[in-house]
């Protein structure tokens, strides 16, 4: 039976598809007016006899062979000789741009200008595993985003029974320099692949593109031991409000963090897509120690005074309220009243018990 795919993307004559059975494929297509979305019969894999391929590898190998040395050289200026030698080597691609991608698990990818994935970094250990099924040496970082959506959902990290949210975020390597076109597109392109694969799983969720134009929110990232796109939600959580961790956004899925707090994933995402300026938000709202920081600690004191039965609900959301007296003594190094009053009952309870013994023995 002939295989068959649904259109995700038209480049000319050219598209890639998904496949049922969950690939994905560049085709030439075999007529003008082809649509996205149409289903089509695809072309069957053309596979090269076995003694063409000898023949192509012994040829390649030659090729090497005959090359003058300069030419497989480094170019001056794009890598350094190892000291003491002056001998050919390989010339690695730079990385102009890391991208991450937050399923819980998280995982990030340093690509080149082409857009091609030359690094990838397991953020936890559940990535990992998913980055042992996923090709992404010298491929574009829009398939191997896709990739790592397919083999989420086939470990149940996409799941019909949650509230799923797929965030990506870029960053460039350098200060002051603009994100590579090619990768901007591409991360779209990564964007509609995944959406393809919640909907051909029958999952809801949202995805999310997320800029950061600094490489000093990576930094911070890193300090509070999270990706570049957990941090941004972090940040933009603040803002909104949410009093929320750097522990918190670490160890669970963004779904199923704001579900808990009676938050649609999906909004905090959209809010955090149109925010032109992060590197504000980190000034006002990101953490300074890194896990397990004060400002993490009081967000989180702050929370369960919040949620506390008689709290008043939600009238201590918004960024500007005061903190509590007990608050505010232990931020100016002071015991905070809640503890004091803790202390002044114990005393009252020791001296109780002291002078029921005194009438004892009287």
């Amino acid at each position: 039976m002939a295989e068959r795919g649904v259109i995700l993307e038209i480049d000319g004559r050219h598209a890639i598809v998904l496949t049922r059975g969950g690939d994905f494929r560049r085709v030439r297509l075999d007529r003008p007016g082809r649509q996205v979305g149409e289903e089509i019969v695809l072309p069957a894999r053309r596979r090269l006899p076995a003694g063409a391929m000898t023949v192509a590898a012994v040829a390649a190998l030659l090729l090497l062979t005959l090359l003058p040395a300069s030419l497989l050289r480094a170019p001056a200026g794009t890598d350094r000789p190892p000291a003491g030698g002056d001998g050919l080597r390989v010339v690695a691609p730079e990385v102009l741009a890391y991208v991450s991608v937050d399923i819980n698990p998280s995982v990030e990818l340093g690509v080149d200008g082409a857009a091609r994935a030359v690094t990838a970094r397991a953020l936890n250990r559940d990535a990992a595993a998913l980055l042992g099924e996923v090709q992404f040496a010298g491929r574009p970082v829009g398939d191997v985003i896709a990739d790592l959506a397919l083999a989420a959902a086939r470990h149940g990290f996409l799941a019909a029974d949650r509230e799923n949210a797929v965030v990506i975020a870029t960053v460039p390597t350098a200060p002051e320099a603009p994100l590579p076109e090619a990768v901007r597109q591409q991360v779209e392109a990564g964007r509609r692949r995944v959406e393809a694969v919640l909907a051909e799983q029958s999952l809801a969720g949202q995805v999310g593109v997320l800029n950061a134009k600094s490489p000093r929110l990576r930094e911070e990232a890193e300090r509070a031991g999270l990706s570049v796109g957990k941090y941004l939600i972090l940040l933009e959580a603040r803002q909104e409000g949410v009093p929320i961790a750097a522990d918190e956004v670490r160890e669970q899925p963004i779904g199923r963090l704001f579900q808990a707090r009676g938050l649609k994933p999906g909004e905090v995402i959209r809010r955090a897509e149109r925010e032109e300026d992060f590197e504000r938000l980190a000034e006002r709202f990101g953490p300074r120690a890194g896990p397990g920081d004060e400002g993490d600690a009081e967000l989180a004191d702050r929370e369960r005074d919040r949620t506390a039965p008689g709290s008043g609900g939600d009238r201590e959301r918004g960024t500007g309220s005061r903190p509590a007296s007990g608050e505010r003594r232990r931020q100016d190094g002071q015991p905070g009243r809640e503890a004091g009053d803790r202390g002044d009952e114990g005393e009252r309870a020791a001296g109780g018990e002291r002078r029921d013994e005194k009438k004892d023995q009287k």
